[in-house]
């Protein structure tokens, strides 16, 4: 059966779980807390469930993806896909700007994860010129994501941990997680020892999960959020082609 749902239906579904998980969010901040700000009792469950139910399902359809390590196997270019990922850049390039005015005086932890970002963005940039290059990017292009990623979630959970209520930030956690691991298996391709399952996974729980963390709002980490949403959208679009001879990516879908 699994074979049978095709890669634009698996998008449509994603996208259209993702939009439900961001109404049950809304909802959440809207009558999920009472007038001291603490949660209500069971306010959180029936997202919680959503969320596990659309982590299972994503697992479940990307098991049966054969693995293909190499980049230029996993990846050919495609405009649509550039102009998203790019896209996606744009709008993380944005958030780190953003993220680094409001970070005061003195090179403190956000400053730096602003500026890694900042690179980060251009990195993404220069993937999909790889890509229009049929080769690889440098290992150092895949990387410097990651290392993004890894110093904002520090900061950010240091900022995050300071409150004592862990509802009023897994959301952010979460998908902050899903796009790191995601950021993290892609840049296995750089390497060609990509795995294609684990990639394909990621992508999905941080298309959906950043969805959800939109709903909380914040300028800095919805840009960021919403261009990794993009980037690692137009990723996992890639990395769920049809089996088969990667000549054939182009064919149309049955």
């Amino acid at each position: 059966m699994r074979k049978k749902i095709g890669r634009t239906a698996a998008a449509c579904v994603i996208v259209g779980m993702t939009g439900v998980g961001f109404v049950l969010r809304r909802l959440q901040l809207s009558g999920g807390f009472d007038a001291n700000g603490l949660p209500l009792p069971g306010s959180g469950i029936l997202l919680g469930v959503y969320s596990a139910i659309v982590a299972a399902l994503s697992v479940w359809y990307c098991l049966h993806l054969a693995e293909r390590p190499a980049y230029t196997e996993a990846f050919r270019f495609a405009m649509p896909t550039a102009a998203v990922s790019v896209a996606g850049a744009g709008l993380i390039f944005a958030g780190c700007v953003t993220a680094f005015l409001a970070g005061g005086y003195g090179m403190t932890l956000e400053k730096i994860a602003a500026l890694l970002g900042a690179l980060a963005a251009v990195c993404l940039v220069a993937s999909q010129a790889s890509q229009r290059r049929e080769a690889a990017p440098s290992p150092l292009v895949g990387m410097l994501p990651v290392v993004f990623y890894i110093v904002r979630l520090v900061g950010d959970f240091k900022n995050w941990s300071t409150d004592p209520i862990i509802l009023d930030y897994w959301v952010k956690l979460f998908a902050m997680l899903a796009i790191l691991l995601a950021a993290y298996y892609l840049a296995g391709f750089c390497f060609d020892r990509g795995k294609r399952r684990a990639s394909a996974i990621f992508c999905l729980l941080a298309v959906y999960f950043s969805g959800l963390c939109l709903a909380d709002g914040g300028v800095d980490i919805s840009l960021i959020v919403g261009g990794s949403m993009l980037w690692q959208g137009a990723s996992a679009w890639q990395l769920l082609r049809p089996d088969g001879d990667p000549a054939e990516a182009s064919a149309p879908e049955t």
